[in-house]
Order: C-alpha cells, then structure tokens, then sequence
C-alpha cells in the first residue's frame, strides 16, 4: 500500500480585545509504502427470480513499522470497509 498527503495544523491565538484569531499554520507533507493485506467477505442473498443482494466486508492492515522519517502516521493501519452489491439479470 502506498499513501500520500498533507497535513495541516491549525492555531487559534489571541487576537486584538481577547478574542480568538487563527494563527500560523503548520503544514507537512507525509507518504508511506507498507506491504499490507486485505481479507473480504460476503454472500448473494436471491430476493427474486433476477434480482440478488450482496452486502460484503473488507478488511485491510498494513505491516511492520514505518521507515520514512517525514512521516507523522504511526503504523500498523487499519482499514474497514463495507458495502451492498445489487444484482439484477436479464433472463
């Protein structure tokens, strides 16, 4: 898995009169390349003579610890996602 971004850190300091103003910001660039796994599963459910839903579950994890000194992500990571597939045949 290799991922890139920018993160951006905001400050509020105290601006004329007491009240809060945004500050300096902060911004860093971050990539990392981890080999990882991904792990899934789902199953058809027949609705109907041409019509199925299939919700599924994926899982993703990287391994090891990261190399890279500009990065700020702290692995292992971990992703989960989830969805529905709706099938529909034409006979």
């Amino acid at each position: 898995m290799h991922s890139t971004g920018t993160l951006t850190t905001r400050s509020i300091v105290p601006g004329a009169g007491g009240l809060p103003v945004q500050g300096p910001s902060d911004r860093r660039d971050w990539s990392l390349t981890q080999p990882s796994f991904e792990l899934g599963s789902g199953v058809s459910i027949k609705a109907g003579d041409r019509f199925s839903i299939r919700p599924e579950f994926r899982w993703l994890a990287t391994t090891g610890q990261d190399s890279n000194p500009r990065s700020t992500l702290e692995p292992p990571l971990l992703f989960l996602r989830g969805g529905v597939t709706l099938e529909w045949r034409l006979r």
